[in-house]
């Protein structure tokens, strides 16, 4: 089954263009052939959605020049969801484990609630979702950095939370930290102070982190922000 599926994927490659295929096809398995009735387990409900709409034939093309007969493609997701008490729990884990020294502490600073699950997904975002789901199956590898800009209101906090609670679920050893600029902008002056203008502190605190991610930039130019 193994063979078959890495053929599958060889063809599907050969079939869309690359980034297409980096984008969607990451993280994904098949998981059963039985019968006629593939099942393919993918890593989320969005992929799930989006593989369906646009891939189910290209896939179904690909097995069947596999010699293997098709008569129903399924999509199943590889693990269920976390609940926000589960990533609450995480979170709080790696708050009290994660302390690169007696004086620096770093927490995720994320709001659980903020999931690629619950995110609405439109016409205007479906590039940045699908990024982001991207940066979470291979993070510092793709996209890096990922900087997103657009009018306020449109949701860049929320995804960019969501990708850091993805990522700590999916990558639990991977140290995440949200901040917004204005915090940002407000410890690095205070380590300045307290440093006597090194700032070490400062920078140990951020030369720890793996995934950070600074939210809400304020652009002079038509008001406009970014995360």
């Amino acid at each position: 089954m193994l063979d078959v599926w890495r053929n599958v994927l060889a063809e599907i490659e050969q079939s869309i263009s690359s980034s297409q295929f980096s984008t969607w096809f990451a993280g994904v398995e098949l998981v059963s052939m039985d019968d006629g009735i593939i099942v393919i387990g993918v890593p989320n409900i969005f992929k799930r959605s989006q593989i369906q709409s646009r891939y189910s034939d290209v896939i179904k093309t690909a097995f069947e020049h596999n010699d293997v007969t098709v008569q129903e493609v399924r999509y199943d997701m590889l693990s269920t969801k976390k609940s926000t008490k589960e990533l609450v729990r995480r979170q709080e884990s790696i708050k009290a484990t994660v302390q690169p020294s007696p004086t620096v502490k770093i927490s995720t600073g994320l709001n659980p609630r903020y999931t690629l699950d619950n995110f609405i997904i439109g016409s205007n975002n479906d590039l940045a979702v699908s990024v982001a789901n991207n940066i979470v199956e291979q993070p510092g590898e793709k996209y890096n950095p990922f900087f997103l800009y657009g009018g306020p209101g449109l949701g860049k906090t929320h995804l960019v939370q969501a990708i850091g609670n993805a990522i700590v679920e999916k990558h639990p050893k991977l140290r995440v930290l949200y901040i917004p600029v204005s915090s940002f902008y407000s410890e690095f002056i205070k380590s300045i102070r307290n440093n006597r203008g090194k700032g070490d502190e400062f920078r140990q605190k951020f030369m720890k982190v793996d995934v950070l991610i600074i939210d809400d930039f304020q652009m002079i130019v038509g008001k406009e922000q970014g995360a």
